[in-house]
Order: structure tokens, then C-alpha cells, then sequence
């Protein structure tokens, strides 16, 4: 099954990417060289909405970390929303979940982000 993917732009430095399909060995490239553009445009948030997403790989967990250690780099963030149940499954086998920053919803994250802003506001550390 292909990998479909459609690019929403949240702002100038924020996409969401919208994935339908599988991420596996082979469509991960695909959304390696997507990420890989997108970080080079500095864009420094980039969303993976996986609501659509019914099966991801060992290959495509990787494109995902690698995504997530790109944005790193620049300071920036990956975030992953709306994973189905199979899918959020894989990176909690893998330990993953509290290394990357998964959200059940839009709403949730929104959420988690406000939290970070007016921390930020109020002159607090953010990783206390």
C-alpha cells in the first residue's frame, strides 16, 4: 500500500504533515526526503498527523527518529498526532513514547503547547 502525504502549512516556521497509508520499507523514503526538504526551508515544527496511518515498520519508526534528530538539531520539534491504537502500540514496544512527543488529538497538543507558552511567559525553565 502506497504512502500518501499532504503538507498543510501551520505557519511560517510550522507544518503538519497528513500520512495515509503505511510507512514501511518502502515508502520511508519518501517521507525521509519530504522531512528532509521541509527542514531545509527552516521549518522548525513539523506535525505528523497518523490518524490515516494503519501500519508503520522498523523502517519507518527510523524515518520518524531521524525526522525527529533533524529537527533537533535546529532546535526544532516533531510532534505525532491522532496515532491508531496498532500504531502508538509499535513505539511504546519500542520504548519510544516518552522520547517523542505523541498526542492523541490537535486538541491535546494545542494543549501541551499553551502549557509551554505561558511557562515560557512567566519566565520559568522549561525543562524543570
Amino acid at each position: 500500500m502506497p504512502l500518501n502525504i499532504k503538507i498543510q502549512q501551520v505557519d511560517k516556521h510550522t507544518v503538519k504533515i497528513i500520512l495515509s497509508g503505511q510507512i514501511n520499507s518502502d515508502t520511508y523514503e519518501t517521507l525521509d526526503r519530504q522531512i528532509n526538504e521541509l527542514v531545509q526551508k527552516k521549518i522548525s515544527t513539523i506535525i505528523l498527523d497518523l490518524a490515516d496511518v494503519d501500519f508503520v515498520s522498523s523502517a519507518g519508526v527510523g524515518a520518524i527518529i531521524k525526522a525527529k534528530m533533524s529537527l533537533m538539531r535546529y532546535y526544532g520539534e516533531l510532534a505525532l498526532v491522532n496515532p491508531q491504537p496498532q500504531i502508538r502500540k509499535v513505539f511504546d514496544i519500542m520504548k519510544l513514547l516518552p522520547a517523542m512527543n505523541v498526542f492523541a488529538s490537535i486538541h491535546e497538543l494545542d494543549q501541551y503547547l499553551a502549557r509551554i507558552q505561558k511557562r515560557v511567559i512567566e519566565g520559568e525553565e522549561l525543562y524543570q
